[in-house]
């Protein structure tokens, strides 16, 4: 079990490429590496300011994940990201938005079980 993963739609803006996930029942679905999402600053995973603010245009009001190492699936409302997420910029890529584990609920397969903010 997973979510499939798919590029999505083009968007205006500094991001000039494609978004990767997708927009189901108004939720962002997305696939991610903890490499590549999840960030030391904020003990959280991490998405672009400009993907929330296309996805929440789109009428999305969830955000889940899927992380590719563990399977486990991460569900958080676009009002936890407006609320309690923290404005992350590095120079070197897009303003992005961590939102920290305690704000995620978080289902572990391998346990068997829903938990919230408890990694």
């Amino acid at each position: 079990m997973g979510i499939p993963y798919q590029r999505g739609e083009s968007i205006p803006g500094k991001m000039s490429r494609r978004i990767p996930g997708r927009l189901q029942d108004r939720c962002l679905e997305k696939n991610v590496t903890t490499r590549n999402r999840f960030h030391r600053y904020g003990n959280g995973y991490a998405l672009a300011v400009e993907q929330l603010e296309w996805a929440k245009a789109q009428g999305a009001t969830q955000v889940r994940l899927l992380e590719r190492e563990s399977c486990r699936i991460l569900r958080a409302s676009m009002t936890a990201f407006s609320g309690h997420g923290i404005s992350h910029h590095d120079p070197r890529y897009e303003p992005q938005v961590v939102l920290p584990l305690r704000f995620w609920t978080i289902e572990d397969p391998a346990r068997g079980n829903l938990f919230e903010g408890k990694a």
